[in-house]
Order: structure tokens, then C-alpha cells, then sequence
């Protein structure tokens, strides 16, 4: 991890270096990074993710990429705490970073 930060920094800024483009707009970490959310487009999302995983040597897993648009910056930082997928996967966290579509 960058050397000083803590992982909801690290992410914050990975994410305006990468697909934000320097923007210092806020960054929900609760809301998805597209659509809706961070409005971010397929291009920034694998931007962004490609730079993640080489930035902090941590694999998504397969099954987060065809979501993307879906899933929350917490998931990133929590993959920075519990340093790797497996560990998420095994404390059923999984579930939790996903957009909640409302009904009706």
C-alpha cells in the first residue's frame, strides 16, 4: 500500500488518479463506482481496476469484474484490509459491496 496511507485514502486516491481524472469531487464509498453512483464508464472502471491491482498486488476476483458498475469503493478498501479476495469470500463479505436495487 502507499507508504502513510490508510486504505480509504489509498483507494480515494487511486480512484482520482486513475478514473476520476484529478477530480477532487466527494467519493461515497457506499455507492457504486458507475451508473447511478460514481458515474464512472466501462473504460474508468477496468482503468481504475487494472491500476488497483497492480498499485496493491491484489487480484479482483473474476466474478466482481463482469459487476463492476456494481460494486462500492468499500469493497476496494476492505480488499486492502483484508489483503486479498479469499479473505473476504470466507468472512461472507462479499454480498454486502453491491448496489441494493430497489423494488417498485
Amino acid at each position: 500500500m502507499t507508504a502513510g496511507k490508510s486504505p480509504p485514502a489509498a483507494v480515494q486516491k487511486l480512484l482520482r488518479k486513475t478514473a476520476l481524472k484529478g477530480s477532487d469531487r466527494p467519493i461515497d464509498f457506499d455507492l457504486p463506482v458507475g451508473g447511478s453512483g460514481l458515474g464512472l464508464d466501462s473504460l474508468a472502471l477496468v482503468e481504475f481496476v487494472v491500476a488497483f491491482e497492480k498499485e496493491f498486488r491484489i487480484e479482483v476476483p473474476e466474478t466482481i469484474w463482469t459487476r463492476l458498475a456494481e460494486i462500492t469503493p468499500r469493497y476496494f478498501v476492505d480488499l486492502l484490509e483484508a489483503r486479498g479476495p479469499s479473505e473476504l469470500e470466507s468472512r461472507g463479505f462479499l454480498g454486502k459491496f453491491f448496489r441494493k436495487e430497489s423494488k417498485g
